[in-house]
């Protein structure tokens, strides 16, 4: 059931950046119904063009660069050609967040809906210095910080200080020095003083998935992930779970319900010596995001209804249990750039001996994403080199 005034609005969707959420995100427009939606391709080279949902491309970006030159251009034809009066901007990757955030007055000119926390409360969270900070004042445990050496002594994580590098603007990842040989890499290549260093802290990695309405309801779900792609890149294997449901879950709501926090947010933490330790969080889509939509318990939908795209608030129910995600792509970009893959619990044996069942539930196994998928064949050839 749509709003009545649901034909004078659509939805701005931004593709070849953090593209499984897209696709998840796309299959819950297709299910819901809704179709006044554009997308717009990152590139010629974009994989959303080998999807079924190419025909809702309307523009391909000249530049990699966001600018308001051409997010002028978009609006204009997306208002244009849909015939819509203003625009839901989804809020899929950091990079556009940031950017339409730096932007909001001039968006909301133009008649866009962004649907992000303010700027402030935005950066504080995704900030990993500062949110580290707040978690620590409010009694969350994080990895200890520590000075960085002179030498190789113990694992460690380097993490920016901020999302762009003082130094010279550039974006950062967090990265896992584990060894000499990444020691050594890290201060000759990396201004040391864009980061900060904690003790790495090993344990089962759980994800902690929210929406938070404009009205301070909350929507919540969890996973565990099995497997991740090298340096804390993407969610290969994860599995629903409920640590949503304990103590840990409770203290991360009160903070946001105080930080008066609204929108999409993922925490992830980790457990040692049964303990919890936050790692990180994300508020904007996350890559797993079929997880929670294979689950019966889709945050996009949520968002929809927020603004005005479903009529009713989806009621959602308890969710599905064990339910699984998979991205086999993932293991094949690793394996092939000699990435040593990252397992967490004991499941390592299990996934690459049940790796039939795995990737029967593949993220792009499926008819509106054939074309993307690679087969078990492929997969269990590249994961007997891994061991």
């Amino acid at each position: 059931m749509f709003d009545k005034d649901i034909k004078s609005k659509a939805i701005i969707i931004f593709s070849g950046y953090n593209q499984r959420a897209i696709i998840a995100f796309l299959r819950t427009l297709k299910n819901k119904k809704i179709e006044n939606y554009a997308i717009i391709a990152k590139s010629r080279d974009d994989t959303i063009l080998l999807t079924e949902y190419k025909e809702k491309v309307i523009y391909i970006r000249k530049k990699y660069e966001l600018s308001l030159d051409e997010f002028t251009k978009i609006i204009k034809l997306v208002q244009r050609n849909l015939k819509v009066e203003s625009c839901l901007i989804a809020p899929s990757t950091e990079a556009l967040n940031r950017f339409l955030l730096e932007n909001k007055q001039y968006f909301v000119k133009m008649n866009c809906i962004i649907p992000l926390a303010e700027k402030e409360i935005y950066e504080d969270i995704s900030d990993k210095k500062k949110f580290g900070i707040i978690c620590s004042q409010n009694k969350i445990r994080i990895p200890k910080e520590i000075s960085l050496s002179n030498f190789f002594d113990r694992p460690f994580v380097a993490k920016p200080k901020t999302y762009f590098a003082q130094s010279n603007g550039k974006i950062h990842r967090p990265i896992l020095v584990e060894t000499k040989e990444i020691f050594v890499n890290f201060v000759n290549n990396y201004d040391t003083n864009d980061f900060y260093y904690q003790e790495f802290i090993d344990g089962k990695s759980y994800y902690l998935l929210y929406y938070f309405t404009r009205k301070g309801k909350i929507y919540k779900l969890s996973q565990e992930n099995y497997m991740q792609q090298a340096n804390g890149r993407s969610i290969i294997a994860a599995v629903t779970t409920n640590i949503h449901k304990k103590k840990i879950s409770s203290d991360f709501e009160k903070l946001f319900l105080l930080f008066g926090y609204h929108g999409l947010v993922m925490v992830e933490v980790r457990l040692h010596n049964n303990n919890y330790y936050m790692i990180e969080a994300n508020p904007r889509f996350w890559g797993p995001s079929q997880l929670f939509v294979d689950a019966n318990y889709n945050f996009f939908e949520i968002l929809l209804s927020e603004y005005g795209f479903l009529l009713e608030e989806p009621n959602l129910m308890e969710p599905q249990k064990m339910i699984r995600y998979f991205w086999g792509e993932g293991i094949l970009n690793d394996l092939l750039n000699c990435n040593m893959l990252v397992h967490y619990g004991n499941h390592k044996k299990e996934i690459y001996r049940k790796m039939n069942s795995w990737i029967k539930i593949d993220v792009y196994g499926r008819n509106d994403t054939k074309k993307l998928f690679y087969t078990k064949e492929t997969l269990m050839k590249k994961g007997e080199r891994n061991g």
